[in-house]
């Protein structure tokens, strides 16, 4: 089982991040709130730099690896100029298009820069200064949004004939490729296997999340019936996709997509008690790491998801839950759980713990909780989901009786009771 550690992004004066790109060291682009690029690296949020007059500008992606280029555009005088920071130093690349209105969205490790021009897509590669034009044999204007290691360029394309926004390949041949319906220009992305990973909207339902393979023609529709509608936003060369859905259940959320389990909330992988809620997912790289917004405590953020499995090490499979719900720490203030790898979790507001401390039972009703909570945090890391279910419903009974303790004779009695109830559950389960 896969589940994330958070990081929030910071802000600056203010001012929160809006991820659009992430590479393979984990570096993170976007536009500040206050309309200003940013990348974040190795823990600090910092300002892309840009020239004096600018009245607004964005970074959009990012090469995946080394150099470290970062594509966007800054408007100046009215006017939008495609702009490129490699290793965190502005070049102007709107010279080199030739056009009055440039934007870039996109860059591979080539130095290769995708993006618009006059209502046209290009490619320009930076070590040569070569540009060449993307447009689509019929006419209409064209949409790059963005590009892999091969050069491929994917987006959408106007039709003459009205029929909306169409997906486009482009490989030096404009290739317009058909959907279900009409697709959505800020959501369309490529990875190094020339799989596209977009959305449409059709006349008579929800936008939909898809992939496309323009090597085997295979078209997945990713919605799956639990969702109102969804939108791709990123695709890795695993081919996992993130972006968001319309719970049918709630309000809008970050959501991720694997071949193997389908479409999953991304708040449902992380701990229930992190205080964040997710808006939507902006991009994944190949580690699995996963840059978006939200809402954290009440406040827009930005965050950076790191994944880590727990199914791989057989110290962390279910049958070892009761020897860890045994070293459930408790000390003073804060509390933690002490894996048997010797790793500590800690929850929301927890702080260091003694590993050495004893259960100490201060207050009956509020240890119960406590216990509920660390139980919770445990039952997430059950691989096999039935016994998963089952750990989470008891660890949440516990969590709800501490809540409605009246006196702490009540409270000791129930954390006497849940917990031989959650470890009897567990038992049960692992050996059918």
């Amino acid at each position: 089982m896969t589940t994330y550690s958070i990081t929030d992004l910071g802000a600056i004066q203010g001012a929160y991040p809006l991820p659009f790109a992430i590479n393979e060291a984990g570096v993170v682009a976007g536009s500040l709130l206050s309309n200003h690029p940013f990348r974040y690296q190795n823990g600090a949020l910092h300002k892309l730099p840009v020239p004096s007059l600018v009245t607004s500008c964005t970074a959009r992606g990012i090469s995946p690896s080394s150099p470290q280029r970062i594509a966007g555009w800054i408007n100046q005088n009215g006017g939008d100029r495609a702009t490129l920071w490699t290793h965190g130093v502005y070049t102007d690349l709107h010279p080199f298009i030739g056009a009055a209105f440039t934007e870039a969205y996109d860059v591979n490790d080539s130095g290769v820069v995708t993006g618009q021009a006059n209502g046209q897509g290009f490619r320009l590669d930076t070590t040569t200064q070569q540009v060449e034009m993307i447009e689509p044999p019929n006419g209409g204007a064209v949409f790059p949004s963005a590009i892999n290691k091969q050069g491929h360029v994917v987006g959408g394309v106007s039709t003459p004939e009205g029929a909306g926004i169409r997906l486009f390949f482009y490989d030096q041949t404009m290739h317009v490729i058909p959907a279900a319906g009409e697709v959505q220009l800020e959501y369309v992305d490529i990875n190094d296997d020339d799989v596209i990973a977009g959305c449409y909207r059709s006349p008579s339902g929800p936008t939909h999340a898809f992939t496309y393979s323009f090597q085997s023609n295979l078209f997945v529709d990713l919605n799956g019936d639990a969702f109102g509608g969804s939108f791709a936003r990123s695709i890795n060369n695993q081919g996992v996709v993130v972006g968001s859905c319309e719970d049918i259940s709630g309000p809008p959320a970050a959501m991720i997509w694997t071949a193997s389990d389908g479409m999953r909330r991304l708040i449902d992988l992380v701990d229930l008690q992190s205080g964040w809620t997710f808006s939507d997912a902006r991009a994944i790289n190949d580690a699995g790491e996963i840059a978006g917004w939200g809402i954290h405590n009440g406040q827009a953020r930005g965050f950076l998801l790191v994944p880590y499995d727990v199914g791989d090490d057989p110290r962390r499979q279910p049958k070892d839950l009761v020897g860890m719900v045994q070293e459930i720490l408790v000390g003073g203030g804060a509390m933690g759980i002490l894996l048997p790898s010797g790793d500590i979790i800690y929850p929301k507001d927890g702080g260091p713990v003694d590993p050495d401390s004893p259960l100490q039972r201060r207050d009956a009703a509020r240890s119960d909780a406590v216990i509920g909570l660390a139980m919770q945090v445990l039952a997430r890391r059950i691989t096999d989901r039935s016994t998963r279910a089952v750990a989470e419903q008891a660890a949440a009974d516990i969590t709800r009786r501490a809540a409605a303790s009246a006196d702490a004779a009540t409270a000791g009695a129930s954390r006497s009771n849940f917990l031989s109830r959650f470890v009897r559950a567990i038992a049960d389960e692992l050996e059918r």
